[in-house]
């Protein structure tokens, strides 16, 4: 489904319907924000180390393959 159906979807829906999908982005939206302050708020060479982290956890297999 693409973005334009979904929008659509919710344009077809009751206006209480469509509030509770207003709420429910604005909510996520806030989310968004809360993450990514609560990231600035790290020293930035944890930041990276977390982001090390991740990458070589998540790419292990790759990451031992390129090294051979």
């Amino acid at each position: 489904m693409t973005v334009r159906e979904i929008i659509e979807q919710i344009k077809a829906l009751p206006a209480s319907e469509q509030e509770k999908v207003a709420a429910f982005v604005r909510d996520l939206g806030s989310a968004v924000v809360r993450e990514e302050s609560s990231a600035e708020k790290l020293p930035r060479n944890q930041r990276f180390g977390d982001a090390a982290d991740h990458v070589f956890t998540e790419y292990k297999d790759l990451l031992g393959k390129l090294a051979q």
